[in-house]
């Protein structure tokens, strides 16, 4: 997944730098928002490939695993069934 939120995030970067650049040659009239677009990927593009790593994923999976055993002790428990197997309210 890394690869390819990385491949993703450079590829939308030179593709927004490329409308900035058609901006400058006069083909496109919106410089803004393809600066702004090619700065929120290259943001990204640093992100996956300085923050994201083996180490963090594992600490994000036991945090999420931890706090779904957690879980597990608040729940009900189920009803349980008599022997019998008949409802223990139906009598009398």
């Amino acid at each position: 997944m890394r690869t390819i939120g990385l491949s993703i995030s450079l590829v939308v970067c030179v593709a927004c730098t490329a409308g900035v650049v058609a901006y400058f040659y006069g083909l496109l009239v919106w410089e803004t928002g393809f600066a702004l677009a090619a700065g929120v990927s290259l943001g990204l593009a640093l992100f996956w490939w300085r923050i994201v790593n083996a180490e963090w994923v594992r600490s994000a999976a036991n945090d999420y695993a931890e706090r779904l055993l957690d879980a597990l002790d608040v729940l009900p428990l189920p009803p349980q069934e008599n022997s019998q197997g008949s409802n223990p309210a139906s009598q009398t």
